[in-house]
This record gives C-alpha cells, sequence and structure tokens, in this order.
C-alpha cells in the first residue's frame, strides 16, 4: 500500500482554491498594517464619484437652463427694467447697445439693445435718462409679459405673441390708433396709444405691432395683408404723420375685427410725462431700418 505524499512547504498554486485563501488572508493583513491609506483611498474613490456626480448634475442644469428656463431668466430682465431709469441700469441689465444713434427731429436718442429673440429699444435724453422703453418679441415662443397702470383705476396687463390688441383697453377710453403698412421699404406698423393721465401716473403706454419682427401670420390670409388693404380704403380718415393717427370714432367694424385677430408684438412705456408723439414720429420701438444698417 502506498504511503501518502509528504507535504512540501510550499504554496499552493494560483489555481489551487486554498490559494484564494491565502491571497485573502495577506489582503486582511495588508489593510490591517495600512488603515490610513486604506481609508484615504476610500475618501478618494468617494471625492471622486460625488465629483462624478456634481460634473453630470451641472451638465444636466446648464441642458435645461439653455433650452428651456433662458426665458424666464430674460423675462424678469425685462419686467425689472422701466422708463425713468438710467441708461446705465439697462446696460447691466442687458449688456452694451448694439446701437446708439440720435433721432432725427428730436432731442432724444435711440439705443437698441439685441436679445436672444427681442429687441430692447431705450431713448435717452440728453442726461442718459430713459424716456420711452420697448420690448420687441421676433419669436412667437417669447412671451414676456409687462403690467402698466400699477396701482391706478386704469391697471392692465398684456402678454406679447399671446394678447391681441383690442385685448388691453376699449378704444372708447381714449385710444388713439397709429396704423400705417407700407408696400415698400417703410417701416410699417400697427398700434394702440394710451395716455391715461393721473390714473397711469401720467406715462404714455403704446402696444401693437413693429415690423422689426415678423408680425405673426396666424391664418392662411396674413394680418398685414388685412391691414394693407383696410388702410388703403381708409386713409383719408388719418391725420398726423402719413394720415397714420386714427382716432376711435374712425375705425369701422373691419378695422375692431382686426385689432381682435392681431397679436401684439410689442410693448412700450414712456415716462411720467413723456408723450409718444414727443419721441416717435412714425414706427414705436425700434426702427427696422435702423438694424439692417446696422449689421
Amino acid at each position: 500500500m502506498a504511503s501518502e505524499p509528504e507535504p512540501t512547504g510550499q504554496e499552493s498554486p494560483p489555481d489551487d482554491p486554498g490559494g484564494g485563501h491565502h491571497l485573502g488572508h495577506r489582503f486582511e493583513s495588508w489593510t490591517k498594517r495600512n488603515i490610513l491609506v486604506v481609508l484615504l483611498l476610500f475618501a478618494a474613490l468617494v471625492a471622486s464619484s460625488a465629483a462624478t456626480l456634481f460634473t453630470v448634475g451641472a451638465d444636466l442644469k446648464g441642458w435645461y437652463d439653455a433650452r428651456y428656463d433662458w426665458r424666464e431668466k430674460e423675462y424678469g430682465k425685462l419686467r425689472a427694467l422701466r422708463a425713468g431709469y438710467s441708461l446705465e441700469t439697462f446696460e447691466e441689465e442687458l449688456g452694451t447697445p448694439h446701437f446708439r444713434s440720435p433721432m432725427p427731429g428730436t432731442r432724444f436718442t435711440d439705443n437698441v439693445f439685441e436679445g436672444r429673440d427681442y429687441w430692447v429699444g431705450a431713448v435717452t435724453d440728453a442726461r442718459d435718462n430713459v424716456v420711452a422703453y420697448s420690448v420687441t418679441s421676433c419669436s412667437t415662443s417669447f412671451r414676456p409679459e409687462f403690467t402698466f397702470g400699477e396701482g391706478g383705476s386704469d391697471e392692465s396687463r398684456l402678454r406679447l405673441n399671446t394678447t391681441a390688441m383690442s385685448g388691453v383697453i376699449a378704444l372708447d377710453s381714449g385710444v388713439e390708433s397709429w396704423i400705417y403698412v407700407s408696400g415698400a421699404t417703410s417701416n410699417s406698423y400697427v398700434f394702440q396709444v394710451y395716455y391715461g393721465g393721473r390714473p397711469t401716473a401720467y406715462k404714455t403706454y403704446a402696444w401693437g405691432m413693429n415690423d422689426t419682427c415678423a408680425w405673426s401670420p396666424g391664418r392662411a390670409d396674413r394680418v398685414d395683408a388685412r391691414w394693407y388693404r383696410w388702410l388703403g380704403r381708409n386713409a383719408q380718415r388719418g391725420e398726423g404723420a402719413a394720415h397714420s393717427r386714427f382716432q376711435e370714432g374712425d375705425l369701422d367694424a373691419e378695422a375692431r375685427g382686426l385689432f381682435a385677430q392681431s397679436p401684439v408684438n410689442t410693448y412700450m412705456e414712456t415716462s411720467p410725462g413723456i408723450l409718444a408723439s414727443e419721441v416717435y414720429r412714425n414706427q414705436i420701438g425700434v426702427d427696422r431700418n435702423m438694424i439692417l444698417t446696422s449689421d
């Protein structure tokens, strides 16, 4: 009968099940002898994981802000600005004006700021105080809201590219309509202008369509073409610059219907005591032709 082999005292080879036991024992012994190193390695792993999660979270937030939340931030900027503030205040919110130019026939200077999907006009006096502030939206998805006449009996609100011109203040409240639709390169515009005296803090307000940004067609029969046809039949009723100023009694049922179908893309307000006619000779807000020549 063969005798059993004598133990050699050598370690088990790597594929021997007993080898794993020895390796585990050696690792355990090493960690006990180097507990500080183990703790540092663990802390580094945790920190690395946290940093990775933070980076991913920041990237996701940046993506969300860039895609969705940026509009709310821009709306906040625009609501924070008012006519009567200094040009410096506007520059703090909007940066450097896209261009700055004297306004012919007036004592004012036009400052135009370019935003994402919108333009801001800030008309200033000799002391760089803003006497007229306007916002024109160039995208149907950019819809800032404005409230005016705060605290008075004529408080109203409107949202660009949502509110119809007829949905702000009734025509019989003393609203003047500025209507001019050019078939050539001149500015086209349709606005309602309102000076409410004391109830609106002696400011003048205007809302309507400025052709610096495309008028929302909304229908197969474009609203700008319909205004053009209306003006061709009724221009003799108008007064002032280019016979473009109309009082409530000058507007027929067709014009009133068009007001109800025309979403505003522009809001304007003046500082107290300033009339729109003192600042604007025709187009209210940013001048499309000035922007074209500034590029």
